[in-house]
Formats: C-alpha cells, structure tokens, sequence
C-alpha cells in the first residue's frame, strides 16, 4: 500500500505504509512511551530519514498538510511532541518511493497498480500482508458496486 502525498512535473512520491521493519520507535526514542510502535519501511530512497505519517490532528515545524485528513511531518521536533501530543493516528516511517516524471502515470495505465482511496481503519489498524489483502478486498469490492 503506497500513500501518494506528490505528484508533479518533477515525478511523483509516496510512501509504503504496510511493511513494518524488525525495528521499533522505542530504539530511537528509548524514553519513549510508545514502545513497541514498529518503524515501516517507506521506500528504497533515503532509508535513513525518519518521518511521521499521521492524522491530520498533529502538527510539526515541518509538516505537510495533503488535505486528505492524512499528513506527513519530517524534523527533529516531531518525535519531542509525538511523545507529549501524540496524534490520534501515526506510524513512524523510514525512507521514500519515488518515481521519474510520468513513470507513475505510465505504470497505472499499463494496469501494474490498483488504486483506491482506503478507509483509515485500513491503512492504521492493520499491517503486513493483512493490511495489503484487505486494501485489496476494499479496493476490488469498490470496482464491483460501480458495476452493479
């Protein structure tokens, strides 16, 4: 499951929001209270950056607002107030995907991706292979009822 938050002229970026990685929040943060948070694995470009993929409840020096009730935030205050005001919904994410200009495009066309718009409950309370097979179930049931 990939969460698009650019699409421009200049390509197109997102991040994997359903493959967590073997470590967790608390490695980083070792006073933090959200221990075992696990950190997902958001892409192959720049895997050491760390940013916070949230609900839209949260905000940061450095947070930018989608408008889809979904927001990303990437500075250092991030994790101080995660701690003292967490937002309702989070996962901590490690590196991007990015993709050359019309690349993205070029693939969707071809069929490579299936789109959809994905229920929150979804895209925070599952991860993994579950999380990836019922954006699956959402996304092709979504296909039939236009058709029937």
């Amino acid at each position: 499951m990939v969460f698009i938050y650019e699409d421009s002229a200049n390509g197109t970026a997102g991040l994997v929001v359903n493959r967590p990685t073997e470590h967790t929040l608390n490695q980083l943060l070792p006073h933090a209270s959200t221990l075992g948070v696990p950190v997902f694995k958001g892409g192959p470009v720049n895997e050491r950056s760390l940013m916070l993929f949230h609900s839209d409840d949260f905000t940061s020096t450095n947070t930018l607002h989608t408008g889809t009730g979904l927001d990303i935030s990437s500075d250092d205050i991030m994790l101080q107030k995660l701690e003292t005001h967490p937002p309702r919904r989070f996962k901590p994410v490690a590196g991007i995907s990015v993709w050359a200009p019309g690349q993205l495009d070029f693939e969707i066309k071809k069929n490579y991706w299936l789109t959809s718009t994905l229920p929150n409950s979804i895209v925070f309370e599952q991860s993994g292979d579950k999380a990836w097979q019922a954006a699956i179930d959402h996304s092709l049931n979504r296909i039939i009822d236009r058709y029937i």
